[in-house]
This record gives C-alpha cells, structure tokens and sequence, in this order.
C-alpha cells in the first residue's frame, strides 16, 4: 500500500481515527500564521488531523498503472480423443507515482521537513503452456481421461526508487527531488525470475460410481536456493457415488450421496527475487553511497502443504435439503516467514523456513427451501466453519518460540511450539495500585520499576521483584474457534429479498487505539473513569503522575487490560428487487428488467468497544489486532438491470 502524500494512515500508530479521538478539543486547529497546531492536553506532540483533509486539498500526486496482456492458443486434434494444446500469454506493465508530503503532512511532521517520492517501475514477462489431453469411454462403464504438459514462464522487473527531504519548493515537490536538502536513490534494482513445471493428470470413473483422479506435478523456480529449486508435489483424491449403488439407487427421497478423499502436497515460493544470496545495498545521496549488507539463505527450500480433506455430499426431497461436510488435516512444512533473528547474528531479521504449522477443521454447508409455493419461494444456505491453526515446530532458530518480522504491530505477538497462532503476548495487568494497597506492607511490590497509587499493576510472573521482558505471557488469542453465515433468499410475485449475515465467535482483540488514547491526557471518554485518588481507586486505567506506566508503551507492549472479546455478528447486506412483468416488457422490446435497492454493512451486534471488530481478524499471521483502521463503510446501492 502505497500513502498518498496526504498521509492517509487509515490503521496502525498514527490512524485517522486515532488521532482524531486523542487530539484536544479545546484546540484551534490552526495557529494566527494560519499554520496547524500540534501537540496535545499535557503538550505531548501529536498529528493534528485536519492536516490530513488540508493535504488533500494541495494534493501534488501523481499514480498511473498500466497492465497489459496479451493470450492466444492452438488446439488440434491429433487423432480422435487426442488434442495438443499450445497456449501462449505475454505481460507488460508499468507502475508510477510521484508523491510530495508537506512539512504540515503526517510524514513531514514525523520528519519535521518537507518529503518527496518518485517511484518507476516497468516489468515483462511471458509464460507459455503445452498440453497433451487423451479423453476415452472405453466401454459404458469404463471412461478416462488423462493429461501431460509441460508449463515455462519468464518475468522481468526494472524498479527506481528516488526520495528527497527538505524541499525548496513544495509546489514543485517530486517533479524536480534536486530542489531539496538532500536527495537519495533509494532503489535502483533489475530482477529476472524464471520457472517450469511439468505435470500429468488421470481421471478414471467406473460405473458412474467410484472415481479416481491422481496428478503429479515437478516444479523447479528460481527464486529458491540453488539447491533446493526442485521438488515434486504428488496428489490423489476418491470418490464413492453411493446413489448409483443399488441398494440406494430406489431411494427417491435420496437425490445424491457422495463420499470423498483427498491427500495431496501444495507448494509455495513466493519471496522476493533473489532472496536466498547476499547482496549489498547501496544507497546513493549528496555524493556519497553507503553499503549494507543483506545476508541471504543459501538453504531457503519450498514451502510445502500436506492436505487430507474427508468430505460427505447429500441431497434430499429434489434438492429441497442439501447437505455437504468437509474436515481437513491441513500441515504446512518449511513455512516461509521473515522472523526476527538472534541478537549475535548481528541481523534484526531474515527470510527463512521457519516452523511447521498444521491447520485441523471443518466446513459444514447446509441448504433449505422450507417454502416453495405458487407465489412464494424462501431458500436458506447456512454454513459453519471452525479452523485451529497450530505451530507443531520451528525450523533453524534456536529459540523456543518465533517472532515474525519486525513491523509495527508485530512485537505484540509470539509463536510458542504447541500453541495456536494469534497468540497475543504481554503483561497481565490486574488492574490498578489503589492507595491502601499500596500503603499495605504485607503486599509485595516490584522493586523495579517504580510503582505509585495509580499505577498499573502486574503480575510478576518468575516472583523476581522485576517486571520485564521476563513477565510477559501469553494474554489473549485472536484466531476465532468457529464463524458461521446464513444467506436468506425470498421472493413474493415479482418482489426479491436477500438478506445474509456473518458471525465469527472465540476471539481476543488487543484494543491498540483504546491503550494509546488512555496513555495520555485526551478527550477520550474512558479517561474519565481513570483512577483518582480517594474518589475511583477501583479503576482498571491508570491515573496521570509520575510512574503511572514505567514499563510498558502501547507501542510495542501489550497490556491484558487491553485485551476484549472480539465476538460479532454482522448484517452484511440486504438486497430487495423488483422484476417487470413479461407483459409490460414485451411492449418495449425488453426480455427482462430488474430494479432493486441495496444495502452493505448494516449494522453489527458486538461488545466489542472499538470500531469494526471484523476487520481485526483479517491478518491471518496476526490476527485480533485492532489497529485503528477506518470501519467498514455502510454502502447503499440503487440499480437497474435490462436484458434485451
């Protein structure tokens, strides 16, 4: 995601909504220059958020993309039930922006000078397929068809990078980066990736009722270590029609009845060019270029997914019930993460094969039509998920848990052998020192760091009299246990009603803007029930003084007292039609139209106190962090479809 110059932070520290809770209401937005004010009640600095709107409104940008593709294939027909297909696809693309970010822009503030970027980035790339396909019914119970084929593919990437700080013009800003204090190449990089599969694939069905498939596939890629750019990747899958069998075939209130088997082995490479050499970095500005090394993995291999899917399909009463069940053994080997790496490696993070994650669960599908009358029609389909994602080993890190990057956000969690992912981890807060606790000589107290009435109080969890790193624990999880949907379609005469819903249940959220916002003085509403000497020493939110927090910054260490149930259910939509009579349409030579009005994001039933919990789950690596981010927006539609 690329910010506007604007400094659109929709989620993460400096959110929009974020900094629009915590700035001072008292404050004029703007000083008697006409510049923004900063800072806030107890003179901390802060983004003024009207800066976002007034960045807008000078906006200097410029963002093109331009993507094209072009495909075509041959197909013959060598002999009967033979055909060799020839299949052919070329890209070229290109992307650009120049950005420019005023002094009184987010990036300028943070910087406290004016910024500028120039980006230009073109690739090509090409990917050919051949294929050998022998389709044959041998006889009325015996059919085939099997496949060979061979697939190539080539890309190549030229990618600038130019920034500059200390702008003389900012109405010029990206267009000339020499006007400018300084001015660096930040990226001056040519990438060639290439790859090649071959595959083969047979289908066999006997009688209508026992199916087989059974594929291979080698993949060889580039972007691997030398070494281990080779792997194969088997599958094979079953399948039992049970309702051709005899014993079932008469059973008219028996529509279908399908058994299901499948294992197989996926994999993924996806990491940058050349990830697994060294190279030096080099960073060009004001006549001087500094190198950095950048250690590769001369060992990183496929990441490879092993996959046992158990499935059951039904149907009844001419498909009025419908009725399909999935559970999946799911482990991922090899996985491939950039973690933080150990101290005496002299590297903050690296690209490795890092664990083995397994995945168990279920997908239950179930479908109804309870009413099917002249006039009125009422179909339900529910389904029902549950998924339990587990870190079963580490791979070449001598730790006993694993740390993924070092990103914002990242620190809150960690990766214990034996856990689930979206492991939440911090310090387990059990409220607040009140006055005659702390005043009580027979309650221990840490010795560091000082501690106050009011202060947060935690847990020392090794009883060192310390609070550390030492003490953190694991204090919440964000990977819900189960989440389920239900989609109601109605029709009445000419009128349509759709009406679906979501929820997702068992899940943490580290409420990250709520521990910012209560980190200092600000309008926000929960600060009024802070702890307060003789008047609220119950308070689970510390109270303003010295050593209220000495250990902990809602930055990078999370607090239990932050921790909420993130359980929601959600009305996703609700659609309502009208289709025009046959009779009136012929009159205008129309086949068929439909009006109809529609809503997304209706509402959303939750005890969660932050905006939209949904959208805290959506990181699959780290999920139930609430990071600020712009709730879903309530969208209504008005439309009209015509057929002629």
């Amino acid at each position: 995601m690329i910010n506007s110059a604007a400094g659109n932070n929709f989620s993460g520290q400096y959110s929009l909504l974020t900094l629009a809770q915590q700035f001072p209401q008292t404050v004029l937005p703007y000083d008697k220059e006409g510049n923004l004010t900063q800072g806030t009640i107890d003179n901390t600095g802060i983004y003024n958020p009207i800066g976002f709107i007034d960045e807008q409104k000078r906006n200097n940008n410029e963002d093109m993309t331009f993507n094209n593709w072009l495909q075509a294939y041959i197909s013959y027909e060598i002999i009967p039930g033979l055909t060799f297909r020839n299949e052919q696809q070329i890209n070229i693309g290109n992307r650009f922006y120049g950005t420019t970010s005023s002094k009184q822009s987010m990036n300028g503030f943070l910087k406290g000078k004016s910024l500028a970027t120039y980006y230009d980035a073109n690739s090509w790339g090409w990917r050919m397929t051949n294929t050998l396909n022998y389709t044959k019914e041998l006889n009325k119970n015996n059919r085939i068809n099997a496949t060979i084929g061979v697939e190539e593919s080539l890309s190549r990437s030229y990618i600038m990078r130019q920034t500059a700080e200390g702008l003389t013009s900012e109405s010029i800003g990206w267009k000339n980066m020499m006007l400018a204090e300084t001015s660096k190449l930040e990226d001056n990089e040519v990438s060639k990736t290439t790859a090649i599969s071959y595959f083969g694939r047979i289908n066999y069905v006997l009688m209508n009722r026992y199916m087989a498939t059974v594929t291979f596939r080698r993949d060889g890629s580039s972007l691997l270590s030398y070494d281990h750019r080779w792997d194969n990747f088997p599958s094979f899958s079953l399948a039992w029609n049970l309702k051709e069998e005899s014993f079932l075939k008469n059973i008219n209130s028996l529509d279908q009845l399908k058994l299901r088997y499948g294992y197989g082995v996926s994999g993924n490479q996806a990491v940058a060019a050349y990830s697994a050499y060294t190279q030096y970095d080099a960073t060009i500005g004001n006549g001087q270029i500094a190198y950095t090394l950048v250690p590769g993995n001369p060992i990183l291999k496929w990441e490879k997914t092993h996959q046992h899917n158990y499935g059951v399909d039904a149907a009844f009463l001419n498909g009025r019930i419908s009725f399909t069940f999935d559970y999946y053994d799911k482990k991922t080997k090899d996985a491939i993460n950039t973690v933080v790496l150990p101290a005496d490696t002299g590297l903050s993070s690296g690209l490795r094969n890092a664990a083995e994650i397994s995945n168990k669960g279920f997908e239950i599908t179930l479908g109804i039509t309870p009413i099917t009358a002249k006039d009125f029609y009422w179909k339900a389909d529910i389904s029902l998920a549950h998924n339990k994602a587990k870190i079963e080993k580490l791979g070449d890190i001598d730790s006993d848990f694993m740390e993924i990057g070092t990103g914002w956000g990242n620190s809150f969690y960690r990766y214990f052998v034996g856990e689930p992912i979206g492991a939440i981890y911090g310090l387990q807060s059990t409220g607040v020192w009140s006055t005659e606790e702390y005043n009580n000589p027979d309650i221990k107290k840490p010795t560091s760091p000082t501690v106050r009435p009011g202060s947060y109080k935690y847990v020392d969890q090794n009883d060192s009299g310390t609070i550390d790193a030492d003490d953190y624990v694991i204090i919440g999880n964000g990977q819900p246990k189960f989440n389920w949907g239900m989609n109601n379609s109605f029709t009445y005469k000419n009128f349509d009603l759709n009406i679906f819903l979501i929820g997702f249940h068992g899940f943490d959220i580290y409420n990250y803007p709520r521990a910012r916002l209560t980190s200092s003085l600000s309008p926000f509403p929960e600060l009024a029930e802070r702890w307060i000497a003789g008047k609220n020493e119950n308070a689970i939110i510390a109270g303003f003084g010295k050593d209220r927090d000495a250990i902990t910054s809602p930055e990078t260490v999370a607090s239990s007292t932050f921790i909420e149930k993130g359980d929601f259910v959600k009305l996703k939509s609700i659609t309502l039609g009208y289709n025009f009579s046959k009779g009136l349409l012929s009159k205008i030579n129309l086949s068929a139209a439909r009006v109809y009005f529609s809503i997304k994001n209706v509402c959303t039933i939750t005890k969660y106190s932050g905006n939209d919990p949904e959208l805290s789950i959506s990181n699959p690596l780290r999920p139930g962090l609430d990071m600020g981010t712009y709730p879903s927006q309530r969208e209504y539609l008005l439309g009209l479809n015509v057929s002629f």
